[in-house]
Order: structure tokens, then sequence, then C-alpha cells
């Protein structure tokens, strides 16, 4: 952000780019909840994929606004959109990812702040 801000004196687009499973893709859970009904997994999910979206869209909005608008791009997931059940918590916080988008964008529009999100798959 600083470097951004310092080289060309604005802050016009935020791209929220994140994605940490809980476990490696493929590395299943087993056949007990207990096996992903861990804190450390549902602390890193959270941590990278939730609040680095948040926080990183809390310090765009003064730029934003100061600029008179701008665009947040985040990227969801299809996860966010239909049942998985390889990782449920990458899945929740994906489903709060495109949440976010849709309850974001329309309370930003009046200051000219988009907010969209790219729903990539697998």
């Amino acid at each position: 952000r600083q470097m951004c801000i310092r080289d060309s004196g604005r802050l016009d687009v935020l791209i929220c780019n994140s994605g940490v499973m809980t476990r490696p893709v493929g590395d299943p859970f087993g056949d007990d909840f207990a096996d992903w009904l861990k804190p450390e997994f549902y602390h890193r999910i959270r941590g990278v994929n939730f609040d680095g979206v948040v926080y990183g869209i809390m310090t765009a909005l003064p730029h934003f606004r100061r600029n008179g608008g701008g665009a947040v791009c985040i990227v969801g997931s299809l996860a966010g959109l239909q049942l998985e059940t390889e990782d449920p918590f990458y899945v929740m916080i994906k489903h709060g990812i495109n949440g976010l988008a849709r309850s974001l964008g329309p309370a930003l529009k009046p200051s000219n702040i988009t907010v969209n999100a790219l729903c990539p798959g697998g």
C-alpha cells in the first residue's frame, strides 16, 4: 500500500486475493468431525482468508474516499456459493467473503466505490 501511494500518489484499485485451505488439497479430513474441528485450522483460515480481506478494505477506504472513488475486487471461490465437504472452514469463510462483497457493494456505491467478488473454481 505505502509503495503504491508513494509512487503514484493514490490508490484506485484493491485486489484481495487470499486462498489458504485448512489442509492440502486431496488430504482427507476423515470420518470424525474432530479431525477438522480444531482451533488452529479455524484461526489460520479466518486470519488469512477473511481478516486479510477485511483489514485490506479498511485500509483502502480512506484513500478511495480521498480520491473520489475506487474499486475493490475480492477473490472469493465457488466454494462460497455451494456445498463442499472437503474443507468446511474454507467453505464457511468463502461464503462470508461473498456475503461481504454483496453487502458492502451497495453500501459503498454512494461513495463511488465498487465492490465485486470473483468466484473461480478449483
